[in-house]
């Protein structure tokens, strides 16, 4: 790890806390979680880094996982921060339309994760900057649909427990989906995207 990965990832958990604050806001946490959450990203991308580090001179590995979670959770959370805006603005929080208003979200973080994975994580800068791109899109694209159809799926099938509103619950059902997304993703991209 280089000292340009470090500012990287300081930069990174500004992102995310732009992105997360209409999440935030939204859902209607309280108010107090706002700064403790934000102060927790910015501590913890960095340290994050450190902790890949360290795995790497010590095994061999972890470096590159410890930059993929970093720009994934950069991705994750302009896909949320998106899906709660339209959420807001259409008053949509499940069923069907869900899957439409989910797809925005996904192709931001698509193109963050694309950018962020070939110059970052895998460091493919040969060629051009979207000549690994077909491969990643077509990971993508069964990431979209595993994510979508969990969503879609949780929202339509498993009623929200008693103490959450429908945002809550479409936020609780997108981060399940986004988890079960982020491992094919991850060997998707090492295996078939940046081979």
């Amino acid at each position: 790890m280089t000292k340009q990965d470090y500012r990287l990832a300081f930069l990174i958990s500004i992102f995310i806390c732009v992105w997360m604050l209409p999440v935030f806001l939204l859902v209607e946490l309280p108010k107090w979680l706002i700064p403790a959450a934000f102060s927790a990203i910015i501590i913890l991308i960095p340290f994050g880094i450190l902790v890949g580090s360290i795995l790497q001179e010590a095994f061999g590995m972890g470096a590159r996982f410890s930059k993929y979670v970093a720009a994934g959770l950069l991705s994750f959370s302009i896909d949320f921060g998106t899906l709660n805006v339209i959420s807001y603005l259409t008053g949509i929080t499940a069923g069907i339309a869900v899957g439409w208003i989910n797809i925005p979200g996904f192709i931001l973080g698509l193109t963050n994760a694309y950018l962020w994975n070939k110059l970052w994580v895998f460091q493919k800068s040969e060629g051009s900057h979207w000549n690994h791109f077909p491969k990643f899109l077509f990971v993508v694209i069964i990431g979209m649909l595993i994510n979508s159809f969990v969503v879609v799926w949780i929202t339509s099938t498993v009623p929200p427990p008693f103490w959450t509103s429908g945002s809550q619950w479409l936020n609780i059902a997108k981060l399940i989906a986004t988890c079960i997304a982020i491992i094919w993703n991850f060997f998707g991209y090492k295996f078939i995207a940046f081979r």
